[in-house]
């Protein structure tokens, strides 16, 4: 009967270990041997040494194993809180990355995502998880470039990358680095697939402005390029009549010859009086580019100056014409600047009009104290599709194959006019002409209140 007993009790525990083997993974191969023997150290302790299949033995039996439960159990609690605390900080490595973590299905949708994730879409994680990934891109086309890398993905089984572009809920977009990649269960079968949503948009920037100043280093190095073959051009033609006329003037010895002697003597001084229009010219330019030119104002006559500025220009084959139709002549400018603009104007309306044209010039002033200057000519005029250049550096149109020029004359131009406060506008037609139009608002009325509003403060 004890036998009987004896075996039973050994069935029914053996089972019991059984499943506490296979609900906790354990192997008894290395396990028990080493527990068995723990327990037994446990239990020296005890003096009587039952004998063999007796109830003390089985008592023994009992306790040994109960021991040894005990351990197994003291065991798992150790290594169940080392798993908690593992998955912890896989759980904080997941939610506290820097970049956005999506776990997606083979369709695209949302099965999980971190908390970068939801900041990038600008979404709480519960509102997208459900979702289709594919909905929170910038419209069709990235839409479109997404399905294909998804399909990539799964087809290749390889990590893939794509540039895109997400919409945020607030409607603002960022644009974006997904990388993605398969993840497969241990038998090789599709379990997810786990993209990176890394934010790139400062990168984007600074590329821009990378690609933008070396566009701008280009442009310098070509407006440098045409700068000095526009410059040694316009120089040697100048040059190249001072010295021919200098050597025919030595010829020119007798008496007779002094009309010869004269007209050569005016092509020297031509020729110089253009060298000089080039070198201000320049010089303007580059004190425009340093910010060293300022705007000093001064009331003066501004018919006096259109009239002086008018007989500076070389108007043998040319008739200029000029009106003052409406207010009176004082005007408050810069009278330096101004004169500047209006050689330059009426230098281009004489090269680019035929021999014997007209050259229109206008000026008024109104009540209000506004001046207008305007001045047209009856040339070649600019076609359409270069008219968007007219004010632009080194542009010289393609209207004529004869006159050239420097370039930089509408340019300085427009930079000096807007440093005077005013503005600059053309109208122009193939073969009719062009009429250049400048105003100025009221200034002196300007400056004048500003001054009374600075007095009343100091007295207040």
């Amino acid at each position: 009967m004890e036998h009987l007993f004896l075996f039973l009790f050994r069935i029914l525990l053996n089972k019991e270990l059984s499943i506490h083997i296979k609900m906790n993974n354990i192997n008894p191969k290395n396990s028990f041997p080493k527990l068995r023997k723990k327990a037994e150290e446990r239990l020296k302790s005890n003096e009587i040494k039952p004998k063999k299949n007796s109830l003390l033995h089985l008592e023994h039996e009992v306790h040994v194993h109960e021991v040894e439960l005990e351990m197994q159990n003291e065991e798992l609690q150790s290594t169940q809180l080392k798993l908690v605390k593992t998955i912890e900080n896989y759980v904080e490595l997941f939610d506290l990355a820097p970049v956005g973590y999506f776990i997606l299905d083979n369709n695209g949708v949302i099965n999980n995502t971190n908390k970068k994730g939801s900041q990038l879409i600008g979404i709480d994680k519960k509102q997208l998880i459900g979702k289709s990934f594919s909905v929170f891109l910038n419209g069709e086309s990235c839409q479109d470039d997404y399905y294909r890398h998804r399909n990539l993905v799964i087809e290749t089984n390889e990590l893939k990358e794509l540039q895109s572009e997400i919409r945020k809920k607030n409607g603002t977009t960022s644009s974006v680095l997904i990388e993605s990649i398969c993840v497969n269960d241990e038998q090789g079968n599709f379990k997810h697939i786990l993209s990176t949503i890394t934010d790139i948009s400062k990168q984007i920037q600074y590329e821009r402005r990378v690609e933008k100043a070396l566009a701008k280093e280009q442009e310098l190095s070509e407006m440098k390029s045409r700068f000095i073959s526009m410059a040694t051009h316009e120089f040697r033609t100048p040059l190249s009549t001072i010295l021919s006329s200098a050597g025919l003037i030595e010829s020119y010895d007798k008496t007779e010859d002094m009309a010869k002697r004269n007209r050569h003597i005016n092509k020297i001084k031509s020729s110089v009086d253009g060298l000089k229009k080039i070198l201000t010219t320049f010089f303007t330019f580059n004190q425009l580019e340093r910010n060293l030119l300022n705007n000093n104002p001064e009331t003066f006559n501004l018919v006096k100056l259109i009239e002086d500025t008018i007989s500076l220009i070389d108007t043998q084959s040319h008739n200029l014409v000029y009106k003052h139709t409406e207010g009176l002549h004082d005007v408050f400018l810069d009278s330096k600047l101004l004169k500047i603009c209006l050689t330059s104007i009426l230098s281009n309306s004489v090269k680019y009009s035929p021999n014997s044209g007209t050259i229109e010039i206008t000026t008024k002033k109104t009540f209000h104290g506004d001046v207008e200057i305007s001045v047209k000519d009856f040339g070649v005029g600019i076609p359409e599709s270069e008219k968007m250049h007219v004010f632009g550096e080194f542009f010289n149109t393609n209207n004529t194959d004869v006159v050239t020029g420097t370039g930089l004359g509408l340019s300085v131009i427009q930079k000096l006019i807007t440093l005077m406060g005013g503005t600059i506008s053309f109208e122009s037609k193939i073969n009719e002409g062009t009429v250049f139009v400048i105003k100025f608002s009221g200034q002196k009325k300007v400056l004048v209140k500003k001054k009374k509003v600075l007095v009343k403060k100091k007295k207040g």
